[in-house]
């Protein structure tokens, strides 16, 4: 995913980047050293109006880019909420509503046995006179 897709032209990307603003897509990068090497490439506030950057040979020195055993794994991003699948759904089998087509046939069971026979109003309740 290309970072700053949120926005629809360079000026909006340009504004959020001279004022510090991360890309949407950050917060979802899974690997934690990957989103901290991110950031210190953008770099952050110095309290007086500019923007502090580490070195080419800080960020080189950085865990994210050190070799590793599973290097062949790529860093993923979970996607935006809107781009996620919607589950399917199916009816239940006594026609009375819907359900998620993964649920487990217990979860089913259990609420096609509350809808059947639903709890009569006094059931948990106890009265005091």
């Amino acid at each position: 995913e290309l970072p700053y897709k949120e926005c629809s032209n360079p000026a909006q990307i340009y504004k959020k980047v001279t004022h510090g603003r991360e890309p949407e897509s950050l917060n979802r990068l899974r690997n934690p050293d990957a989103r901290e090497f991110i950031r210190l490439c953008l770099g952050r506030s110095d309290g007086s109006g500019g923007f502090t950057r580490p070195t080419a040979i800080e960020l080189l020195s950085h865990s994210f880019l050190a070799k590793k055993l599973d290097d062949d794994s790529e860093v993923e991003v979970d996607p935006r909420f809107m781009e996620r699948p919607i589950p399917e759904m199916v009816p239940y089998p006594n026609g009375e509503g819907w359900r998620n087509a993964n649920d487990s046939p217990a979860i089913e069971n259990e609420l096609n046995t509350r809808m059947n026979h639903p709890p009569s109003p006094t059931s948990n309740t106890e009265i005091f006179y």
